[in-house]
């Protein structure tokens, strides 16, 4: 932990502060299902329709282009989730003088989370004292996570970051990447404020101009220009803020508290790095943050104890850590819900799709466990749709008891993706015996009434006994295995006080 220093004064008075935390609360009910966004139009909405609200849960179903928007008008006081779904947000335009707070949305409240989203050529160039700037958000109290600004410049006063220009607790950054330009707009306060050198701007940070919360695993390669309390990562990271299992490796430059990673550090950092060569930084502030050359920073060895099973990859010698998500895209197909409902003895299953991109076809899987699931249908796919798709099944066969169906999607090139599992319970009193699969490879699935029978008896065409089995008078349900016959027909054969029935089953 550094020894803290007096904290500058910002021209954007922090004395509201504690009002602004309050609005945050002020917000309409939230939306049960989630509202999606698929258009430039669909974003500005949020915050400005009634159905659109700032609380609200959203999916992002398409790339989205704000070159329409010359100077966009940011989403306020956002404590809702917003997911991209690995989508892309492009041209995103900020012009203007002495404005705070700017971004894709001006704040994220405590409850907010933002996550799974790309943007490309952010272009934010404000004038005069404008402070708070980021490509994200201006400044947030809740989550940003697996979010990649891949290009552009953002020129600002003060606490400008490549992602949000202030990180507020219980704010956090986690699986960030940013690669944008970050520079001081040149802006001379008057009068003259103390601390500051020649009453220029200050924080500014690859990441973040200034964090007081979380950082984890994220990374900053874009240049970073300033004049005081300037780096590759974090420009001030104040006490009791951490940063843990980050780097950085952009260009950096200014006046004074300079540093490869932080500009200036008062909180925890740890396993945290910035490339010497590339950054022009041969210092960086605070204990923790360790620098290395461009050919050491290719190498794993160098990252101790980070995660390069799941978060991390590297290529060996050639370069630099890289965030694993970055290689995701987009889900093929934009679930809007997904449902199931008991219809008297049937079950209904509903549900829509908001785009396809490559979807071949649905497949419904049912089981009474919720770990063994049988396949009951297929139902093909839209193929590609920008458009609003409906499906519908109905399970003519319910089991007794519990009916777990899940959903699954496959792509052209039979790539599966779940898309999730649901419940419905039976109790059928008048359910007539049931096998199936029919044919099977090996396990039969057999459902009926309680204390209908008491024996099962398998047997082979010839009358050949195979198994025995006794039933219980509490079981409704059980599962025989012909995995170590031949292939062939067989017969089960079911003993009860109302007499006997028998069913034939094939072998595959």
């Amino acid at each position: 932990m550094e020894t803290s220093r007096p904290e500058k004064k910002l021209q954007l008075s922090r004395y509201f502060i504690t009002i602004l935390c309050a609005l945050f609360m002020i917000c309409n009910q939230a939306t049960a299902q989630s509202i999606n966004i698929a258009t430039a139009a669909d974003l500005a909405k949020i915050g400005n329709d009634a159905n659109y609200p700032l609380n609200g849960d959203y999916v992002q179903t398409a790339d989205i282009n704000l070159s329409g928007y010359a100077n966009w008008i940011p989403i306020g006081a956002f404590t809702g989730t917003y997911d991209g779904q690995y989508h892309y947000i492009d041209n995103l335009t900020i012009q203007g003088a002495d404005k705070s707070s700017q971004g894709l949305f001006s704040e994220i409240g405590a409850t907010g989370k933002v996550s799974s989203l790309h943007m490309r050529g952010v272009n934010i160039n404000l004038a005069g004292w404008s402070s708070r700037i980021g490509a994200i958000a201006g400044y947030s109290y809740g989550k940003i996570m697996r979010v990649a600004v891949h290009n552009g410049t953002i020129r600002a006063y003060q606490q400008v970051g490549g992602i949000v220009g202030d990180l507020l607790s219980p704010g956090e950054l986690s699986e960030c990447y940013a690669n944008v330009t970050v520079e001081d707009n040149g802006y001379v306060y008057s009068p003259p404020i103390p601390e500051t050198p020649d009453n220029k701007g200050s924080y500014f940070g690859g990441l973040a101009g200034e964090n007081r919360s979380i950082v984890t695993n994220c990374h900053a390669e874009g240049t970073v220009t300033g004049t005081s309390d300037v780096g590759g990562l974090i420009g001030y990271n104040t006490a009791n803020s951490t940063i843990s299992h980050n780097y950085s490796s952009g260009a950096v430059n200014g006046d004074e508290w300079l540093g490869g990673l932080i500009g200036f550090n008062g909180g925890s950092i740890e396993g945290s790095y910035w490339n010497i060569t590339t950054s022009g930084q041969s210092t960086s502030h605070g204990t923790g943050a360790v620098g290395k050359t461009d050919a050491q920073m290719k190498q794993q060895a160098t990252f101790a104890g980070w995660d390069f099973s799941n978060i991390w990859t590297i290529n060996q010698g050639v370069s630099q850590p890289t965030l694993r998500w970055l290689d995701l895209a987009p889900l093929p197909v934009s679930l809007i819900n997904f449902t199931a409902q008991a219809q008297g003895n049937r079950t209904k299953l509903i549900w829509q799709t908001a785009q396809e991109t490559n979807n071949k076809e649905f497949i419904i899987y049912r089981s009474t466990d919720s770990k063994q699931f049988t396949e009951i249908t297929r139902i093909a796919g839209a193929g590609n749709s920008s458009s609003i798709k409906n499906y519908y099944y109905d399970d003519e066969n319910p089991l007794n008891g519990n009916n777990y169906y899940k959903l699954v999607q496959i792509d052209l090139d039979n790539k599966e993706t779940e898309l999730g599992i649901r419940i419905v319970s039976f109790e059928l009193t008048d359910l007539s015996l049931q096998l199936y699969p029919n044919p099977t490879d090996d396990v039969v699935n057999i459902s009926f009434r309680n204390s209908k029978y008491n024996l099962l008896t398998v047997t082979d065409l010839s009358g050949k006994v195979l198994q025995q089995v006794q039933i219980k008078p509490d079981e409704s349900s059980m599962k025989v295995s012909l995995g170590n016959y031949p292939t062939g027909t067989y017969l089960l054969r079911f003993n009860g006080n109302d007499g006997t029935v028998t069913e034939k089953v094939m072998r595959k």
